[in-house]
């Protein structure tokens, strides 16, 4: 599935959710737009690791990528809030990688890489009764292209490996909040999660230059999520959550409500 069909199953899901809670916003709707749009920026650290199936042959292997990032967020009508995410993330395989259809096979492990990431956030509040409220979000993550060069020295021949390395996080979560504590709310719900990448390598000896790609994706894609929100006085929120089976996760996020 190519990145265009997910921003086209992130925009449809979003924009579902929004339209069901406008028709029934009524009078909150235009006390919201009286008082103007509340905006929050904050940060957010995130520590994955998931499984992934690697090349044609589907090679089980498993990757592992921690990111600080800043977040400004948005809230439209009291039901939406719709965010911008940028930072700096560290990645690398668990496992050796190896590329066999070059010069000289090469096995690239124990690298990790670093490069920039950013992306898009969504969440809808589209229904709520007494403590409990129904809550949907929605996430566009991408790591961008880092590159890096690896030398060959060997007695005979000695050359230059150049590797590359980009991916993207899709994810939507259906969350079930209770309400029932002044200041904290509790909540927990299933997690599709997925991610898609490209793994490039272009190796340079003497005359002779090989390039190979072994393109990943996430092993399993359901999961479950749970975490709790805190308000700390009347500016600041923080959010904690951990993920698991689609993927392995703990996130922290402290944001500050203007």
């Amino acid at each position: 599935m190519k990145i265009k069909t997910f921003l086209m199953f992130f925009a449809v899901f979003i924009f579902m959710f929004t339209f069901n809670s406008a028709l029934s916003a009524g009078e909150k709707k235009k006390q919201t737009l009286a008082y103007g749009i509340d905006y929050s920026a904050g940060l957010n650290f995130s520590y994955n690791r998931t499984s992934i199936l690697l090349g044609e042959n589907n090679v089980e292997s498993s990757m592992t990528y921690t990111y600080l990032a800043l977040e400004i967020d948005v809230a439209l009508l009291d039901f939406l809030t719709l965010g911008a995410v940028a930072g700096y993330n560290t990645n690398y395989f668990n496992d050796p990688v190896d590329f066999s259809n070059l010069p000289l096979s090469l096995r690239v492990s124990e690298q990790r890489y670093n490069s920039m990431l950013v992306g898009l956030r969504a969440k809808s509040d589209f229904f709520s009764w007494k403590e409990f409220s129904l809550t949907a979000n929605g996430e566009f993550l991408y790591f961008k292209v880092f590159k890096k060069e690896l030398p060959i020295q060997l007695p005979v021949v000695t050359g230059t490996s150049t590797v590359k390395n980009s991916f993207y996080q899709a994810a939507v979560e259906l969350m079930v909040q209770y309400d029932r504590f002044s200041g904290l709310t509790i909540f927990a719900g299933p997690q599709w999660n997925m991610i898609k990448g490209k793994f490039t390598v272009t190796e340079t000896i003497d005359a002779l230059e090989g390039i190979q790609t072994l393109k990943y994706k996430q092993k399993n894609t359901m999961g479950i999520a749970a975490g709790i929100n805190f308000e700390a006085g009347s500016h600041f929120d923080i959010n904690a959550k951990i993920s698991l089976f689609s993927k392995t996760s703990f996130s922290l996020e402290v944001f500050y409500i203007f």
